[in-house]
């Protein structure tokens, strides 16, 4: 195809283009809609120079807000969002914006930034911990988010800073579900006895420790058998579709994971490199590992409801499939397979701090076992001493 003079000068992201009948149109941003949404509006030209000075002169003659008199909380949050839409993960954005719109917005969306002080800040937290619906660790997540816009607008200059003064409170965290060694040993024998791919996931999750979007990502070329490892370095997840009101309302994205540390290989157990060699030989490395298909992919949502149902024929009660995560990394702490720095890094964790607060934890089952190493302990060193070393053979006063 040959372009024109004027479409080889048009730059990237200048939002001008030609239109099919010959005349050039340049779009330009036009404040917010009631909903605190972006509005655009259009410009005519007979060339795309005359399109660009026009652009120029209304770029020329809008003025960046110095002051926040006359902001309102969408404003800045639409503000915010472009800032850092190009920073943090697709799954970030939707995130934020879920938050927002179910949590900030009712709330804060229609005020002007200047009139929301201390007082306003700690009802609205006061109004949340009161709904029995949102565990703190949301709430923590909610007031994070109007902070950072608060922050924001302070950084812009549209406001002064404050000194906040916010009520506090505890994020209390669940107490972390496992499996028992009697459901690890249902499961096992549930995934051997039908080698499926969803099956053999099951096991790859229970002794590999995999998240569930790492494993719907997971593809079979990223199965090393050389090196008898699997390489971890893309997450699958659904999110809102960020085209507002277009459907779906949601898409599934491959993205890459969690944080930096999610990007590893895992040595694979030798019983699964068995497995997984004879499975694989008739599927593409570019086969998605759990459908063995390049066309097809199992989404983290059917991937629950599938293990939902694995349970049931297994005779276990229901959890979610990150349980087998759970419970890969509590056995490997409570049997000593592994130290914790390198669990940590098997898991994907940012810092061994993640893992030292959510597996280092006892029940009464680990009491018994650590009590039962002093018994041992105790009885070792009696009978050097030629002490008696049943219960029975103490003297009793």
């Amino acid at each position: 195809m040959v372009y024109s003079k004027e479409q080889r000068r048009m730059k990237k992201g200048e939002n001008i283009y030609k239109r099919s009948d010959g005349r050039w149109e340049g779009r330009y941003k036009d404040g917010f809609n009631d909903e605190g949404k972006r509005k655009y509006k259009s410009i005519y030209g007979k060339s795309y120079q005359e399109v660009k000075e026009k652009l120029n002169k209304i770029k020329a003659m809008e003025r960046k807000p110095v002051t926040g008199k006359k902001l309102l909380m969408n404003e800045v949050y639409q503000y915010y969002m472009e800032s850092i839409r190009f920073k943090v993960k697709q799954s970030t954005v939707s995130n934020y914006h879920n938050i927002y719109q179910n949590h900030i917005k009712p709330y804060f969306g229609n005020c002007k930034i200047t009139k929301i002080d201390n007082n306003i800040i700690n009802q609205f937290i006061t109004k949340k911990l009161d709904d029995d619906c949102l565990s703190t660790k949301f709430i923590h997540d909610i007031i994070r988010l109007l902070m950072a816009l608060l922050r924001f607008a302070v950084n812009q200059h549209w406001v002064e800073p404050i000194q906040y003064d916010l009520i506090k409170f505890k994020v209390q965290t669940k107490p972390i579900e496992i499996f028992t060694e009697k459901e690890v040993s249902l499961i096992e024998q549930q995934a051997l006895n039908n080698l499926t791919l969803r099956n053999i996931g099951v096991l790859i999750s229970l002794n590999m420790g995999l998240r569930i979007g790492e494993l719907c990502a997971l593809r079979i070329g990223d199965i090393d058998f050389e090196k008898e490892v699997i390489h971890i370095d893309k997450t699958m997840q659904r999110i809102r579709n960020p085209l507002e009101g277009v459907k779906p309302k949601t898409i599934v994205i491959v993205d890459k994971p969690k944080t930096e540390a999610s990007v590893r290989n895992i040595p694979m157990p030798q019983f699964l490199t068995l497995i997984l060699k004879k499975a694989l030989v008739p599927y593409q490395k570019g086969a998605y590992f759990l459908t063995g298909r390049t066309d097809r992919f199992t989404e983290p949502r059917a991937m629950e409801k599938y293990f939902k149902n694995f349970l049931v024929s297994a005779g276990i009660i229901n959890r979610k499939f990150h349980t087998l995560r759970h419970t890969f990394a509590s056995r490997g702490i409570c049997n000593h397979y592994f130290d914790i720095k390198t669990l940590s890094q098997i898991l994907g964790h940012a810092n061994i701090k993640t893992t030292y607060d959510n597996y280092i934890h006892s029940d009464i089952l680990t009491y018994k076992k650590q009590m039962d190493c002093l018994n041992d302990d105790f009885i070792n060193r009696q009978k050097l001493r030629h002490f008696p070393v049943n219960v029975t053979d103490f003297p009793v006063s």
